[in-house]
């Protein structure tokens, strides 16, 4: 019976940034990375309270000496890296995937296949493929990664967390704003009848019991998702929407 070729096998899912990319990430020398998953952000869209937390968020971790790449979700821009934004040193759009990363023709496929299947699920795809980039990029370095819960763009990240594909350096976090299950509460049934809703009910769930951290600003906002069956067991309450700083 022929042997798995492991090397061959790992280099038939290898993913990376593109080499010019690659050399303007490098170029900075950075001691720890944070990248902040949002389809919100100040300046960049007509945003709410996530769009807000955000700003506020890589602000604080700016100040802290922290480098901020910034995986901006539901958006065609090409912003190929480039910032103009004082707070964030790199922004990256989901919408450019195919132009900022090197992806195998498995990872091509899945891609094309899920966006006319289901909008979230590739942009949780995406976000994941982004990431693993990243951590190839910047081997050994701290990595901090935050979602919102909302559309569970987080979900394909966190698995792979915790299955073991994203190296130890990465620390995945979500803090949760709302979630889908409250449309089903109110009863919004031109939403609740449709099979991408309930998709994203179960990503939402799934990534929020999934991440290395959970934080939720209000323990009204615990109170909901525990109502719902959601596992808060690692819940840390963070009222003012900062988890940390430095470290």
């Amino acid at each position: 019976m022929e042997l798995i070729n492991t090397s061959r096998l790992i280099k038939n899912y290898q993913i990376s940034f593109r080499k010019d990319i690659l050399d303007n990430l490098h170029y900075s020398k950075p001691p720890k990375i944070a990248v902040l998953v949002s389809n919100e952000y100040e300046g960049l869209s007509r945003n709410g309270g996530i769009g807000t937390y955000y700003t506020a968020l890589s602000k604080k971790m700016k100040e802290a000496g922290w480098t901020i790449i910034l995986l901006y979700c539901q958006s065609e821009e090409k912003f190929h890296g480039k910032s103009k934004i004082p707070a964030l040193d790199y922004i990256f759009s989901t919408g450019e995937i195919f132009d900022s990363l090197i992806l195998q023709p498995s990872q091509l496929s899945i891609l094309n296949w899920i966006k006319e299947q289901d909008s979230a699920t590739w942009q949780s795809l995406s976000c994941f493929f982004y990431i693993q980039s990243i951590a190839q990029a910047f081997k050994g370095l701290p990595i901090y990664i935050e979602f919102h819960d909302i559309h569970g763009f987080g979900y394909h990240t966190f698995h792979a967390k915790q299955v073991g594909i994203l190296p130890a350096n990465c620390l995945t976090a979500i803090t949760i704003h709302g979630c889908f299950e409250w449309v089903f509460e109110a009863g919004d049934a031109t939403m609740t009848g449709e099979d991408w809703f309930w998709r994203s009910c179960f990503r939402e769930q799934q990534s929020y019991e999934r991440a290395d951290l959970t934080f939720f600003p209000s323990n009204y906002l615990r109170s909901k998702v525990e109502s719902y069956g959601w596992n808060n067991a690692n819940a840390i309450h963070m009222p003012y929407f900062i988890p940390f700083a430095s470290g």
